[in-house]
């Protein structure tokens, strides 16, 4: 049911792009929710506990839902058919971009001129973060390897 659910939202999530439209994590899982409240012709109704199951239901495909945008959008796992601006190789067609306490997926081209510095000012940190990262393990590794004792 899982592997359903991830199609599906995957498939959301591709029309919205097709359409350059911001990728709302709340709405989407609505859809999908709501497309599951009849199931093989029988109605989640209003019996006992159907509340939390709704709840359950929602909050579970509202993960995964942020999870799809989360992998669309990590620059380090850019996805091909991402990769859509000839000579920048990089660039993404979406960013995610908290607007209003809202994780968003935000088309490139739609990003205001404050997320715009934001998002580039947060490449850079992580980039220098990753560059420490690899100069400190290369140390690490050479103290290691000359028997120097760690721990």
């Amino acid at each position: 049911m899982k592997k359903q659910i991830r199609r599906i939202i995957e498939k959301r999530l591709t029309e919205l792009a097709e359409r350059d439209q911001v990728w709302r994590p709340e709405w989407v899982a609505l859809e999908v929710t709501r497309a599951f409240e009849d199931v093989d012709g029988v109605e989640l109704g209003a019996g006992e506990g159907s509340d939390f199951w709704r709840y359950c239901g929602y909050r579970t495909v509202r993960a995964l839902v942020a999870e799809a945008i989360r992998k669309r959008t990590d620059p380090s796992k850019a996805r091909d058919d991402q990769l859509v601006f000839e000579g920048f190789p990089r660039v993404q067609a979406y960013y995610d971009i908290k607007r209003e306490g809202e994780w968003l997926g935000v088309p490139v081209l739609q990003l205001t001129g404050e997320e715009r510095t934001s998002k580039v000012a947060e490449l850079r940190r992580t980039g220098e973060a990753m560059i420490d990262h690899a100069d400190q393990l290369e140390l690490f590794f050479r103290a290691s390897d000359s028997g120097i004792k760690l721990l």
